[in-house]
């Protein structure tokens, strides 16, 4: 697994459940958290889930359920944090009190459950916050500056499922088609 050494960690292989997703279930933009962006691919998650889109493709290429894992809240002292290597192959999962954590290879689509460690390779994307003025509202929402000024973000019109979108420069890619 690039970018992480799993040597010296008694790791547990979890069964990969996908989320089931209500595409008309009702979001605000806040609950969705951008976890990494780059030309090639996005990740963020949820309480409805954790999910990888393929920019090339325009399509989720993987998710996981992370209520089946109890790591469903977004918010408090139990919150998910999500952490993304450099070559964005390997995710790290884990609740704010790290006593354990799930290690998910992305290419390999196998999820692992060990004793906590640090990410030694973490991605250097910064998620930053973005101003935006939409109809007769301003928001900020959470994304990422490139190189070439574009800024990437997730954003939902009508704060359904459905609707979520992840926008850099003049791009859309709508997310749940």
């Amino acid at each position: 697994m690039a970018g992480f050494s799993l040597s010296n960690l008694n790791n547990e292989e979890i069964e990969i459940i996908t989320p089931n997703v209500s595409k008309e279930e009702s979001i605000h933009n806040d609950m969705v958290l951008l976890d990494y962006a780059s030309d090639d691919i996005v990740i963020f998650h949820s309480y409805f889930g954790l999910f990888v889109y393929d920019i090339k493709s325009k399509k989720i290429i993987r998710s996981l359920d992370l209520e089946n894992l109890n790591l469903h809240q977004i918010q408090g002292d139990n919150s998910c944090e999500i952490t993304v290597n450099n070559d964005a192959s390997i995710i790290q999962l884990s609740t704010v009190p790290k006593e354990s954590m799930y290690i998910y290879n992305i290419e390999d689509n196998i999820l692992l459950k060990s004793k906590y460690k640090d990410m030694k390779n973490k991605s250097d994307t910064k998620i930053k916050p973005y101003e935006i003025q939409g109809d007769n509202q301003f928001m900020v929402l959470y994304g990422v500056e490139f190189d070439n000024g574009d800024f990437g973000y997730l954003k939902t019109e009508d704060s359904t499922i459905e609707s979520l979108e992840y926008i850099r420069g003049d791009n859309h890619y709508k997310i749940f088609e």
